[in-house]
């Protein structure tokens, strides 16, 4: 199995406030990891750092064998897609738009969409449901729509690695279903490696082909769910309420 990112002594936080360090992880290529922590123990300040979106205090990233922070942001476009669960980028933009977005790092300086680029925007808003709202304005829509909005501009986008921090917050029953069997189809059918960032336990053990768990001290132990079931290591770090 080939590791499509991997991070060496990396130290993430801000200025002098150092959340994690010394992060030596990969993430297998065709598989699909769960970071799972608690709320404030630095889920989106890693998830951050690995787009390229902060810098690290210390230490490095590398994608598909080349340093992230060297790579020009179009070529970062190609590599990766990043879904966060805040997102006020919407403006007085319809849906199909924000989507149409994902396709940017492979058109010219007019930004002019291909056929081919349009044939991706429609794929994405079909695998994603959202049909029926695809030229509605973004702002108009449901938290769990709005959610699908941004993951289909990132399926558009058609990167190799997608990172999502905490994309079913906040969401009902169904929509958190449907974003979950369309991320695993993305991992079995289409190969993408994808890391998921979540607090919820069972989301994690159920659906995770590998766990990257920050425990206590603000290390993160990359194991299989069923190593660290069997250990006892999700239990001792989550028998408190989360």
């Amino acid at each position: 199995m080939n590791n499509y990112l991997e991070t060496y002594q990396l130290s993430t936080g801000y200025g002098k406030n150092v959340i994690q360090k010394d992060l030596n992880l990969s993430l297998v290529q065709g598989q699909l990891h769960i970071l799972l922590g608690r709320n404030g123990s630095g889920k989106s300040t890693l998830i951050r750092t690995l787009a390229g979106l902060q810098n690290p205090i210390e230490g490095n990233i590398r994608i598909n064998g080349k340093n992230l922070h060297q790579l020009s942001s179009r070529e970062k476009a190609t590599q990766l897609g990043i879904v966060l669960t805040h997102n006020d980028s919407g403006g007085l933009l319809t849906v199909r738009e924000i989507i149409q977005m994902g396709r940017y790092p492979y058109t010219n300086w007019m930004a002019t969409l291909s056929e081919a680029d349009h044939q991706k925007v429609d794929e994405a808003i079909r695998k994603t449901g959202i049909e029926n709202v695809a030229d509605k304005m973004y702002h108009e829509l449901s938290d769990g729509q709005q959610q699908k909005t941004i993951l289909a501009r990132a399926l558009a986008q058609d990167t190799p690695l997608i990172l999502l921090d905490e994309p079913t917050t906040h969401l009902d029953f169904i929509n958190k279903s449907e974003i979950i069997k369309l991320l695993t189809d993305l991992v079995s059918l289409e190969g993408k490696t994808i890391l998921l960032s979540t607090h919820d336990l069972d989301l994690a053990s159920i659906y995770g082909n590998r766990l990257w768990v920050i425990n206590e001290e603000g290390k993160i132990l990359d194991d299989l769910p069923q190593n660290l079931m069997i250990k006892g290591s999700l239990k001792h770090i989550f028998s408190k309420s989360l």
